[in-house]
């Protein structure tokens, strides 16, 4: 089970690697071609079509996207090919927080987003 943990983190470590170095090609990469996403504000995509679209503006503005700092995780193996991960966030000029849940699965490309799920709380 922790491999399992272990790749979840590594997805994890690299989605906020991507996000910060406004990767949208490494983002998207992460995720499965059915994932589905929840912004911190409800809206809903489904597919990396619809997740490039929604994210689009903010890892190309100029302005943004502003920096993600993780500041904790807790991961649970779901069974041998899926795990959840709770994640809190800051981002850094905004003061901008949350928790986000992720759920990954195994899949013949490597670990993949199935899900992410954002939440804003007050920072």
């Amino acid at each position: 089970m922790q491999e399992i943990e272990n790749s979840t983190r590594r997805v994890l470590d690299d989605l906020v690697a991507a996000w910060n170095h406004r990767d949208m090609d490494g983002f998207l990469r992460l995720f499965a071609e059915d994932a589905l996403y929840v912004t911190g504000t409800g809206a809903h995509w489904e597919g990396r079509a619809a997740i490039r679209r929604g994210v689009a503006s903010r890892i190309s503005d100029p302005s943004g996207p502003r920096q993600i700092a993780i500041s904790e995780v807790a991961v649970k193996a779901l069974w041998e090919h899926a795990a959840v991960a709770l994640v809190r966030w800051r981002m850094d000029a905004t003061g901008r927080a949350g928790l986000f849940t992720l759920v990954t699965t195994a899949t013949s490309a490597g670990w993949r987003i199935v899900l992410l799920h954002n939440t804003d709380s007050a920072a």
